[in-house]
């Protein structure tokens, strides 16, 4: 099974425009497998199982932690491509140096990536593989998140904020989360409302809020102004932030609670930072 590196997370306290921000540094915890695709991958890479595979872009945050995760343990493993493009981007080097072996897949068969009989097609090309959903987004990820946010103990009365992508990560920290606590959900592009009130509907004993994003935003994209915001951000702070997901949320949580806020604010970093040699 998976173990951190560090045996206990850093939290930063910084000011972001007047705003008193305690960063939970999960950033910080693995140099490889970080952030929050280790908490998704901890409980569903172990040795049940002789070879793993799973899905995802060729920038992929996840395909580049789960390659990682699996040469840790010394699983060989497959990673399932979306596009036929010819070119090799950091992301899929970093794969192939970690003997992993990588299958490009046409939009139409990507389409198809959790479909029983194509994943019982690809088993009889390659052989026996155990296969992890797309971002990692299954009940053992959400369990995985679940625990690791418990460890926290965190004030009773702690606000904290999180990107959201698949929505896997906010859906764990949401089980453990204690009564007068609030979890602020932060969507990396605009999320439209059958998402938003699925997300609000997550087990809980606290307050789940979600901080849309701007309609015209969408997932990856990031504009001069944002981009200059976080890496002024980052030179004043020396805090690397990524542009896909925290690059971006992080001051969303930060211009909502600009008020005087006398509850404790938090924000998880979830890594991700192999993204910004695609991005920047």
């Amino acid at each position: 099974m998976l173990s951190l590196n560090k045996n206990h997370t850093e939290i930063d306290l910084i000011q972001v425009n007047a705003t008193a921000l305690n960063i939970i540094r999960l950033d910080q915890n693995d140099p490889f497998v970080c952030g929050n695709k280790w908490l998704k991958l901890s409980l569903n890479i172990t040795d049940q199982h002789e070879r793993y595979a799973t899905f995802g872009g060729p920038h992929s945050n996840h395909l580049h932690a789960f390659s990682y995760a699996c040469k840790l343990l010394n699983k060989p493993h497959f990673v399932f491509v979306r596009g036929i493009g010819p070119k090799d981007t950091p992301t899929l080097i970093d794969i192939q140096n970690n003997q992993g072996q990588i299958i490009r897949l046409s939009k139409k068969d990507y389409a198809q990536k959790h479909d029983t009989q194509m994943q019982q097609r690809w088993q009889n090309l390659y052989g026996d593989m155990a296969f992890i959903p797309e971002g990692g987004d299954n009940e053992l990820a959400k369990q995985g998140c679940q625990k690791w946010f418990s460890s926290l103990n965190l004030p009773d009365n702690a606000i904290v904020g999180v990107s959201i992508g698949t929505g896997c990560t906010f859906t764990g920290f949401a089980r453990a989360l204690k009564q007068n606590q609030t979890l602020v959900g932060l969507p990396a592009f605009y999320a439209h409302q059958p998402m938003i009130d699925e997300l609000l509907a997550s087990d809980t004993k606290g307050t789940l809020k979600i901080l849309n994003a701007q309609n015209h935003e969408r997932f990856a994209k990031m504009d001069d102004q944002q981009l200059n915001q976080m890496l002024a951000f980052e030179d004043q702070h020396k805090i690397l932030l990524e542009p896909v997901y925290t690059g971006k949320t992080l001051f969303r949580l930060v211009e909502h609670y600009s008020k005087q806020e006398s509850r404790p604010i938090y924000f998880i970093h979830t890594g991700g930072l192999q993204g910004r040699r695609a991005t920047l």
